[in-house]
């Protein structure tokens, strides 16, 4: 490939090289804007993120980020929302705590909350067999899809100052969208090579084609068009 006076790459190669991008992965801080499909992305919870679903209980620091719960409630349970790209993948979350505790466990669990009144838990698992710091990896496998649900990981603290909890690490990798069953242009059918790539981009507003329904998908890119892909793409502009 050389590059001249304008930039000789076909639509479908951009398409290739663009369509994955992603927001930050929780609204309440600023994280970096990641890119790519192929990387696991990591997102830290730390336990001062997480939430008591009920009154009468609450966290007492224990040094290098650990807590345990106290309180008149018998069964503290704390809870945090997970903000991921809608349609990244969640691939799962592990858990960092400390169980020196010979009667009792942590639970740490991930649900789905959907509907008006709905929820699924997705995974759990118990930090049974495991004394002393450890962590735990829960499998999740999700799909994120903010527009029907909203998801959370839940850990369940007993009261006793031998079961502590420290942070949960999400982990998750950004997917190119599903192809349609119709394609949009005319030149682009369902069976070529990059067809879900197109139709990525058509879909997020970055290209409308070359004019008449068209795509032409082997047509040069000229520096000027590559300016207009780009910036859209990458959601460019200018600083403050």
């Amino acid at each position: 490939m050389r590059i001249r006076g304008s930039l000789y790459l076909s639509f479908a190669i951009v398409a290739v090289l663009l369509v994955a991008v992603a927001g930050p992965a929780r609204a309440q801080e600023p994280v970096p804007q990641t890119y790519g499909i192929l990387s696991t992305i990591y997102d830290w919870i730390p336990i001062t993120e997480f939430n008591p679903d009920n009154t009468g209980f609450g966290l007492v620091y224990d040094g290098g980020g650990f807590y345990h719960a106290e309180g008149t409630n018998a069964n503290p349970f704390f809870m945090a929302t997970v903000r991921l790209p809608n349609g990244a993948i969640w691939d799962g979350v592990t858990i960092f705590y400390y169980d020196n505790d010979a009667s009792h466990d942590l639970e740490f669990l991930v649900e789905r909350y959907y509907g008006v009144n709905s929820s699924q838990q997705v995974t759990q698992i118990f930090s049974s067999g495991q004394p002393g710091y450890a962590s735990a990896y829960l499998p999740v496998g999700l799909t994120i899809d903010h527009a029907n649900n909203f998801y959370v990981v839940g850990v369940n603290i007993n009261l006793s100052p031998t079961l502590q909890f420290r942070a949960a690490r999400i982990e998750y990798h950004l997917q190119v969208s599903p192809a349609p069953g119709t394609a949009t242009f005319s030149d682009v059918p369902t069976n070529y090579w990059a067809f879900q790539y197109i139709e990525a981009l058509a879909a997020s507003g970055i290209t409308a084609g070359c004019g008449g329904g068209n795509f032409c998908p082997g047509a040069p890119v000229t520096r000027d068009q590559m300016a207009v892909f780009l910036a859209k793409a990458l959601g460019l502009h200018f600083p403050d």
